[in-house]
C-alpha cells in the first residue's frame, strides 16, 4: 500500500507525507528536488521523492501510470499550490485543476482496492475574495471545489472517494514564526478572533487527511472540510 502526496516544499504537504509514512510508503511529489527537501525527509526512509512538473499534464499522467503499475496506491493527496510571478491563468488552471483532474480520473477508473481516497486542498478564496490575490487564483480555487464534487459523483464507480480539505489562513508554520514574533499584537488578535482561541497546527491538518484516507471515512464522499478553528462559520462583519 502507498500514498502519493503532491506539494513539494509546502509545510502542509511535508507534514502530511511524514504523518502517512508512519503507516506505509509515501511518494512525495515536487517540481524541484533539492538538498533542502532531501534533508527534510532524511530520517523517513518510507518517503520516496518523485520529480513531477504538474504544469505538464501528459508527462505527469505517464509517471502516475508507471507508479500505479507497481504500487497499490490507496490515496492521492493534492496539497500543492501554484507558485509563479507571471500570473499565468492557463498554467494556474493546469497545475491546480486540470492535472489533478486527469490523475484522479485515471486513478478512479483503475482502482481495485477497498478504501481508495483522492483529496484536494482547496481555499477560502473559492468563495471569498483575498485582497492580495488575482482573479486567476480565485478562479482556480473555485474550480477545485467543483472538481471535488464532480469527481465524487462521476468517478466513484470503483469505490474511490474524493473529498477536499480547506485549511484556514492561521496555521502555525516555521516560516511565519518570525513574523508573529515581531508582531505579537497581531498574534494575540488572531487568537482572540478565532473561535477556538488559537492557531491551528500542521499536524491537525495532517490528521484530517489521515482520517479521509482511512476506513473510518468510508462513506464520506464529495465533502470539503474546513480546518480553521471555526473561522469560516463566523458572520463576515466580525472579520479582522
Amino acid at each position: 500500500m502507498a500514498y502519493v502526496v503532491t506539494g513539494g516544499h509546502s509545510p502542509i504537504a511535508i507534514a502530511i507525507s511524514k504523518s502517512l509514512s508512519s503507516k506505509t510508503t509515501v511518494f512525495h511529489v515536487s517540481s524541484k528536488i533539492d538538498l533542502e527537501l532531501q534533508a527534510t525527509f532524511a530520517e523517513h526512509s518510507e518517503i520516496v521523492l518523485e520529480k513531477w512538473d504538474l504544469e505538464q499534464t501528459t508527462e505527469c499522467l505517464e509517471k502516475f501510470k508507471q507508479l500505479l503499475s507497481h504500487e497499490n496506491v490507496e490515496g492521492v493527496i493534492f496539497a500543492h499550490r501554484y507558485r509563479s510571478q507571471m500570473h499565468d491563468a492557463i498554467k494556474q488552471f493546469v497545475t491546480e485543476v486540470e492535472t489533478p483532474h486527469q490523475l484522479i480520473k485515471h486513478y478512479c477508473e483503475n482502482y481495485s482496492g477497498q478504501f481508495g481516497s483522492a483529496i484536494l486542498f482547496t481555499s477560502p478564496a473559492a468563495d471569498s475574495i483575498i485582497p492580495d490575490q488575482d482573479f486567476s487564483y480565485h478562479a482556480s480555487k473555485a474550480a477545485l471545489n467543483q472538481l471535488v464534487k464532480f469527481a465524487a459523483i462521476k468517478f466513484s464507480d470503483r469505490g474511490v472517494r474524493t473529498n477536499g480539505v480547506c485549511p484556514g489562513a492561521f496555521i502555525e508554520k516555521e516560516r511565519s514564526r518570525k513574523y508573529y514574533s515581531d508582531n505579537p499584537k497581531r498574534l494575540e488578535d488572531i487568537k482572540e478572533f478565532i473561535p477556538l482561541s488559537r492557531m491551528g497546527t500542521l499536524d491537525e491538518i495532517a490528521d484530517v487527511v489521515s482520517y479521509l484516507c482511512s476506513p473510518q471515512s468510508s462513506y464520506v464522499n464529495g465533502v470539503i472540510i474546513n480546518v480553521d478553528g471555526g473561522y469560516s462559520s463566523m458572520e463576515p462583519s466580525f472579520a479582522l
